[in-house]
């Protein structure tokens, strides 16, 4: 059974993610279980986030094979890669900031593209679909926040 004192802890705040909803009883039991259901889908966004850092590495050595590829472009795909790992890496512990900053810079990224004279609706079905994985993520992150610090004052307010 995890124990408030183990809850409120700041130092040992990683066991709060170990929580189950068969560790407490009654309307705690399931906010427990919402904040499950909704690590789950951050796992969704995560495993997005990791297979869009892999195409693009793989886009990248292509493109590198391949002939000659402009600085710039190298630059921004190497920037899009690493933001894309470190969403993914950074899910778990800050799921909002992650999850929001990866999905602000593939926005931006598609954005400045169609700007540079790849056409918005090119691809559209995909980036709809990784836009829907990623707003369902970030939705889930909020809401996993949320359930969080309602468990942890239902908590404090018990002791």
């Amino acid at each position: 059974m995890i124990t408030n004192e183990i809850l409120l802890d700041q130092k040992n705040s990683r066991r709060f993610e170990d929580l189950k909803p068969s560790d407490l009883t009654g309307p705690l039991a399931g906010k427990a279980w919402k904040l499950e259901q909704a690590r789950e889908r951050i796992k969704w966004a995560q495993y997005l986030l990791i297979a869009l850092a892999g195409i693009n590495i793989l886009t990248l050595l292509l493109k590198v094979i391949s002939g000659p590829i402009s600085p710039t472009a190298l630059i921004f795909t190497l920037l899009y890669i690493s933001v894309l790992i470190a969403g993914a890496i950074k899910a778990k512990s800050s799921p909002v900031q992650a999850i929001g900053a990866a999905f602000s810079f593939y926005i931006i990224l598609q954005l400045l593209s169609s700007m540079g004279g790849v056409p918005l609706a090119q691809g559209i079905v995909w980036k709809l679909v990784i836009i829907a994985f990623l707003s369902i993520g970030l939705f889930n992150a909020i809401q996993a926040v949320k359930i969080k610090k309602e468990i942890m004052q239902s908590l404090h307010l018990k002791q």
